[in-house]
């Protein structure tokens, strides 16, 4: 038979119900221990940025001889070109070459010593009468004027 709850027991109902009941224990902060910890802490933070540090050097020092080399092929490979290229240079401007080129495709024939002489003497004249003209448009005959037209004096009267 099951008890029946009577109105006449309120104390009763207060046993049955839990109080709310504050008992945890209060923890004084140990001042010297925690220094101690975030001595740590930082020891320990100390010690892992120092070993990333050395870690990416060392990355670094990897990279740098991996550039390294493949600059050196570079270079050996300039070197070589540069070589295959002087090469090529002298043997495009060899005399031989371009005076078999311009005899064979451009059908020119080398000059007479006359035709040298013609030619030497026709700049001399019109230097000269380029000199003359400018030594007559002033009417001053300058030192320079008589120094430049003297020895194309000389080599026309030479003629």
């Amino acid at each position: 038979m099951a008890m029946a709850r009577s109105p006449a027991a309120p104390e009763a109902l207060a046993f049955s119900i839990p109080k709310d009941i504050q008992n945890r224990p209060v923890r004084n902060v140990d001042l010297a221990r925690q220094r101690e910890m975030w001595w740590s802490v930082a020891v320990v933070a100390v010690l892992v940025s120092a070993l990333l540090l050395v870690a990416w050097e060392h990355s670094q020092w990897t990279d740098l001889g991996y550039d390294l080399t493949r600059l050196q092929r570079q270079r050996a490979a300039g070197e070589a070109e540069n070589r295959h290229l002087r090469l090529e240079y002298e043997t495009l401007r060899a005399p031989q070459r371009i005076e078999a080129l311009a005899l064979r495709d451009l059908h020119l024939v080398a000059p007479s010593q006359t035709e040298d002489e013609y030619e030497l003497l026709a700049v001399c004249f019109r230097r000269m009468v380029k000199l003359f003209r400018v030594w007559m448009g002033t009417g001053v005959v300058t030192f320079r004027a008589r120094a430049a037209m003297y020895p194309l004096w000389l080599i026309w009267e030479a003629r």
